[in-house]
């Protein structure tokens, strides 16, 4: 349920999981993301709650994504900046980025890393961000000895949205 509320309800069904009508069960999902409350409570500028598409934390700074991901984002204000990276050796590859119904593009080499800085002005205090590459890698296909079967797209360093 939590993630329902954090990244939307898609049917009836989703809805039938609160035991209430669609309807009553939206405008309960925007109450608590305008005020900040329920699951919202945790999700800051610099924390964005992760939804689909993420693998956990590394012991680094940021986090892997697959294909698509997708992540709720408290907005502060200013922009919202993300740094992605592509390790050496790995296919090229473009990663977008969909804000509301803004979408920005980038081509990611290897070795390299790419930024995007969106502005938030003007979107609510909460928005969704969806990441999407054209391409995965497994990384045990690159290198031998390497166990890691997990389709990665792209390494998001960090993800925050700027104080004013």
């Amino acid at each position: 349920m939590k993630a329902l509320t954090l990244f939307g309800l898609t049917s009836k069904s989703d809805a039938a999981l609160f035991q209430n009508r669609f309807v009553v069960v939206q405008k309960g999902i925007e109450i608590q993301r305008e005020y900040g409350i329920g699951p919202y409570r945790y999700v800051s500028c610099l924390s964005p709650a992760y939804g689909k598409g993420w693998f956990g934390a590394d012991s680094g700074s940021g986090r892997w994504m697959g294909m698509d991901a997708v992540a709720s984002v408290k907005n502060c204000g200013e922009n919202l900046v993300v740094h992605a990276h592509l390790p050496a050796g790995w296919p090229e590859r473009n990663i977008s980025i969909k804000v509301s119904d803004d979408v920005y593009v980038k081509r990611m080499v290897p070795g390299g890393g790419v930024t995007f800085n969106i502005p938030t002005q003007s979107l609510g205090k909460y928005f969704y961000l969806h990441i999407s590459v054209d391409k995965v890698t497994i990384p045990a296909d690159l290198e031998k000895g390497n166990k890691d079967q997990r389709q990665l797209g792209a390494y998001i360093v960090s993800s925050m949205s700027e104080k004013k």
